[in-house]
């Protein structure tokens, strides 16, 4: 299902946002106190319908880049389920200490004859 920009921004705003803690109805914000041009990736996969997708701009309308501003929550916002715990996306790359275990073995010059 394609969401339009604005849908895709009012079901993301229907969740509070694990990342930078936006309350419901606002858009995500930057460290540096503006309004972030991109929702958080743990906040729009909150919607799934848009799951897949691998990122959500925010509206103009909502001004991105400029100051940010709580703005008031939707009447249609879900109803908060206490206990519930956003999934987590991401890989995480494991190294070995010995840099010489991760070399590829192969090869003549590799082999002991």
């Amino acid at each position: 299902m394609e969401l339009t920009p604005d849908q895709a921004a009012n079901a993301t705003e229907r969740h509070d946002c694990p990342k930078c803690g936006a309350p419901v109805g606002s858009p995500c914000r930057t460290r540096g106190g503006k309004t972030a041009f991109k929702y958080h990736t743990a906040c729009f996969t909150l919607v799934a319908a848009l799951r897949e997708d691998l990122d959500v701009a925010v509206p103009d309308d909502r001004g991105p880049g400029k100051a940010w501003m709580i703005r008031p929550a939707a009447d249609d916002a879900p109803i908060r389920v206490e206990g519930a715990v956003p999934i987590r996306i991401g890989v995480r790359q494991v190294f070995d200490r010995d840099p010489g275990a991760c070399q590829p073995t192969g090869g003549a010059e590799g082999r002991a004859l």
